[in-house]
């Protein structure tokens, strides 16, 4: 009883843990915010399972409410690590409507538990959704391993998370199978584990808890370059620059009051992109934006593109269908409400 009550104060220091980190994640400011809330996330479905773990073990007689709740945290644990590695991988990835299917097992769990007596088939079902979304992240990684592999700090956090959640659901696998006290704290001690050795490597890296892939040959990019670059970024995604039809390397280094040749520099190191990659990249995501928007049905494909700073239809066309893999058209029909 005195071990179970000792690894249940350590669970409860590591669930702690991973709260303190999610809420650092989601209020974090970053080149990817998406990425940061989306880690947050999983960080809490593994505290509010672990949450459960701890409950049970410390307070045998407690509800079964404790049961439940652990229920719907595992079931969101490879949904949210899908995604989350998705939008690390993805260029210009954005959450939309059919990814929130990938919690209907979450859904159905908050339904479920009150109306089954027995919840062995539930978890059953929760620990093989998790084996299906660790096939899917490990094609997810395969298909992408060329971006992974330009910086090995952030193949090793790939690596380290999936093989982390991994090591849990092998855990899960084997309680299902040998549910006794001793292998109920085993799951408990091996999710303890996992936590705090990839919170202490994150914590080690800079970089990770950015959230930014360094592929510069794995050199600092330069600390000047690094200031320039968050400027451009700025001058972007809040004076939304990119919508000037005009807008060239120049006239941006003039806002900046910096040399022209000093912000190519920068946008190369920072964004890892040319002037007028970058350029279209903001242009097609706001363009993209605006058409699954309902609020802009009202106006034609050809006005969107020279609201986003086109001054080419057939540039705008080309673009947007390389980018998108389907023409604006189709796009807006896609994400049209009927």
């Amino acid at each position: 009883m005195k071990f179970a009550v000792i690894l249940s104060a350590l669970s409860a220091l590591v669930m702690g843990h991973s709260i303190f980190l999610a809420v650092y994640f989601w209020t974090a400011n970053s080149k990817k915010p998406l990425s940061n809330r989306l880690l947050a996330l999983l960080l809490l479905a593994l505290a509010v399972r672990i949450c459960k773990s701890i409950i049970i073990v410390a307070f045998p007689n407690a509800s079964d409410f404790w049961p439940s709740l652990g229920l719907i945290g595992m079931a969101a644990i490879g949904p949210f690590l899908w995604l989350y590695l998705r939008s690390l991988l993805q260029e210009d990835f954005k959450i939309r409507t059919l990814h929130y299917l990938h919690f209907s097992l979450s859904v159905f769990m908050l339904v479920a538990v009150f109306f089954v007596e027995q919840l062995r088939g539930l978890y059953e079902i929760a620990v093989y959704q998790i084996l299906i979304y660790l096939i899917a992240v490990g094609y997810l990684v395969y298909e992408y391993q060329h971006k992974s592999e330009q910086d090995k700090n952030w193949q090793t956090w790939i690596l380290l998370l999936i093989g982390g959640v991994a090591a849990i659901w092998g855990a899960f696998t084997f309680q299902l199978y040998f549910a006794t006290p001793l292998t109920y704290i085993g799951v408990t001690a091996i999710a303890t584990l996992v936590l705090y050795s990839l919170s202490f490597w994150m914590m080690r890296k800079s970089k990770i808890l950015d959230h930014q892939f360094d592929v510069s040959n794995g050199s600092n990019i330069d600390r000047a370059f690094e200031d320039l670059g968050e400027r451009i970024l700025a001058e972007m995604e809040v004076q939304k620059r990119f919508q000037d039809p005009q807008l060239s390397i120049g006239k941006l280094a003039k806002q900046l009051n910096t040399p022209s040749h000093q912000v190519s520099k920068a946008v190369n190191a920072y964004f890892q992109k040319t002037f007028p990659e970058l350029l279209n990249a903001y242009r097609i995501k706001a363009a993209s934006e605006m058409l699954e928007n309902p609020a802009f049905q009202h106006l034609s494909i050809e006005a969107v593109a020279y609201e986003c700073g086109f001054q080419s239809i057939s540039a705008f066309y080309a673009s947007f269908k390389k980018s998108n893999q389907m023409t604006p058209a189709q796009y807006r029909k896609r994400y049209s409400i009927a």
